[in-house]
């Protein structure tokens, strides 16, 4: 399962340094807004909130 996050544009490096990249809902469409979130944060519920609050404050 992949989850997307609307991220702030600060943290992108944050994603692209977890070998993350944006949502392509199709070939031709690519969202640069939503990076999927990285496997090893969802396995870690304090580090998701984490994640999840910081795309809160952009």
């Amino acid at each position: 399962m992949a989850v997307f996050i609307l991220r702030p544009m600060p943290s992108v490096d944050a994603y692209k340094d977890k070998g993350m990249g944006p949502f392509k809902p199709s070939a031709k469409q690519t969202l640069k807004n939503y990076y999927e979130v990285p496997p090893e944060i969802l396995e870690d519920d304090q580090q998701l909130t984490d994640w999840a609050l910081k795309s809160l404050h952009r």
